[in-house]
């Protein structure tokens, strides 16, 4: 999230009706950007936490909320940016830091954002030992044939812009740890275009999003 964006964001009415906003002004962000979740405002929200990667030489943070579902039932929600580029021993830090911060709570855990690393080579192997009984939920409900390309410059021409080479990988995730919750649908966001600028197709972003849907786990 960057600043400009959050203030559009703000200003839409459906979100001012509708969603608590972790940060309106970009205070929690480290430089021109950060993270933001959006959490209904029917939930009960007990904390939200901002936790630094002290490693990080790109500013990124992880984002954390508890949600109080029910008197039994807690949510542990976060969103995180991994670091980019060829830094795979810091995405590994900082993965590990944030299964420690899951760690400390014995709730449903959902962890989403963009994990700057491809779900089709070796790195998503080894970075997956790392998140024992965590579920990728893409490759959990969508099958092989429709890979889930979230950074795509063949179909949104607005990466090509930032990549100097055709480029597709899933690079964005929803994972989840839970023994309460179990994923029933998942699909992909923003991937028509909301305009034109000469022949340019414009998106809402560079990457598509994700959504999913989760439901409590039927006891047999």
């Amino acid at each position: 999230m960057t600043a400009p964006v959050l203030q559009h964001l703000l200003a839409q009415p459906f979100i001012q009706q509708r969603y608590y906003v972790s940060d309106v002004d970009g205070r929690t962000f480290n430089g021109w950007y950060g993270v933001v979740l959006l959490i209904d405002l029917h939930l009960f929200i007990s904390s939200v936490n901002v936790i630094s990667f002290p490693q990080s030489n790109m500013g990124r943070r992880l984002l954390v909320a508890d949600i109080k579902l029910d008197e039994h039932e807690l949510l542990r929600l976060g969103t995180v940016h991994l670091e980019s580029l060829g830094n795979q021993q810091e995405r590994q830090n900082q993965l590990q830091i944030s299964q420690n911060v899951f760690n400390f709570s014995p709730a449903t855990c959902i962890l989403m954002g963009d994990f700057n690393f491809n779900a089709h080579q070796q790195e998503n192997i080894e970075q997956f030992k790392a998140l024992p009984n965590w579920i990728d939920v893409w490759a959990k409900l969508i099958d092989s044939e429709n890979p889930g390309f979230t950074y795509d410059t063949e179909e949104n021409l607005m990466t090509k812009a930032n990549s100097r080479a055709t480029y597709r990988s899933r690079i964005d995730r929803i994972i989840l740890r839970s023994q309460t919750m179990i994923p029933v649908e998942i699909q992909m966001l923003g991937t028509q275009p909301i305009g034109t600028q000469g022949q340019l197709n414009i998106y809402p972003s560079d990457h598509f999003g994700l959504t999913a849907v989760f439901q409590k786990n039927k006891i047999k």
